[in-house]
Formats: structure tokens, sequence, C-alpha cells
């Protein structure tokens, strides 16, 4: 049910981050090219020892872009890729748990198994005990299953940690791989050019 099918590295446009220095002095263009580049070279290499990836950033900088990119990639592989966003996953988790659907699908094993796991928009779901308690196994699990994970998000590091309690914060902060994303927002760029092509028309 994603958008896969229009997520792909080739369709990847690096021009949106060219001339663009960010609030902390660094090359947009230089930085989302390296993104880029790690991003083929983990799913070219992908196997159970590829290492957790943190997406971060401002919205509309092509976090999910890119998740799905190498979801595709392996999915053509015959990898087993499970994506949604995080709260999705909560959600579905929290109605079979609790009985509020019928389903022959166990939602927590199909999570804590996938072969890659990309949980997308993590902080957007509500913290109650029970979201927390089951995101932080999903993460415990996977991490000790030896089985990787990418969690994309509009938090900073620091706003993960203070959003969460530190062991859930702990495995992502910690022992994730940090990629960092930074430039001007691609969505809305693409829309104020639709709205001047169409009133150009």
């Amino acid at each position: 049910s994603s958008r896969i099918t229009l997520c792909s590295f080739d369709s990847f446009d690096l021009s949106y981050y060219k001339n663009i220095i960010s609030e902390e002095n660094e090359n947009c263009f230089v930085t989302m090219s390296k993104n880029l580049e790690y991003c083929k070279q983990y799913a070219n290499t992908f196997s159970q020892d590829s290492k957790n990836l943190l997406m971060y950033g401002n919205p509309g900088l092509g976090k999910t872009h890119l998740s799905l990119a190498i979801a595709e990639q392996l999915l053509n592989k015959g990898v087993n890729v499970l994506y949604d966003s995080t709260v999705n996953f909560l959600i579905k988790i929290e109605k079979e748990h609790f009985g509020r659907i019928e389903t022959d699908i166990d939602t927590y094993e199909t999570v804590v198994n996938a072969d890659l796991l990309i949980l997308d928009d993590l902080g957007t779901e509500n913290t109650t005990d029970f979201y927390r308690s089951t995101l932080y196994n999903i993460l415990n699990t996977r991490i000790n299953k030896g089985i990787p994970t990418i969690v994309s998000t509009n938090l900073t590091p620091d706003e993960i940690s203070a959003k969460y309690e530190p062991r859930i914060t702990s495995r992502i902060v910690l022992t994730y791989t940090h990629l960092k994303f930074i430039g001007k927002d691609i969505r809305g760029i693409k829309s104020s050019q639709e709205a001047k092509n169409y009133r150009a028309n």
C-alpha cells in the first residue's frame, strides 16, 4: 500500500539540494549526495549483519523516499521487507492484542521477524504505556535477533531522547547509524512549481 513504485534511487533528484546551506552552515548537496550513496551501498550489500539506520531531519527532505528505495531494491532480490508508519504498526498490534479485530495475522511477530523493518515517522504516535512498551520490545527484540531496522523521524536525536524513556533512546540514539537529512522542503517546492505551472496554463 506504500508509494514504493514511485520511489527509487534513480528518481531521487539531488538538484533540489544544490546551492543550499543549512542553518548549521552545512552544504546540503554534499550531505545529501553522501546519504544517497550510503543508501545505495546499504541496499547493494544488505545482509542480516547490516546496520540499523536512523534517518532524521525536517519533513519533506527525502527520508521516506530513500527508505522506500532501499525497500524496492531489496524486495526485488526476494528480501522480506516490512514498511509502514510507526503509528500504523502500533495501532494494528494494539487492536490485535486487545481483541478489537478478528485476524489470523500476528502483526507483532511479523514486525519483529522481518528481514528488514522500516519504521516511518517515529514520534507521531501517542505516548501511551502500551505504545512505549511495544516500541521498546520491537526495537530490543530485533537488536537481540541481530536483524536490521531503519527508523525515520522528524525528531533530532536530542528530541528523541527528550520524548522517549532511556531504554528506547539508548537503542536508537546510541546503537543506530545516523543519517542527517538537510535542505528545503521538497514537497513544498514541488507544490509551488505545480501551482505556477497551473497558473501558466
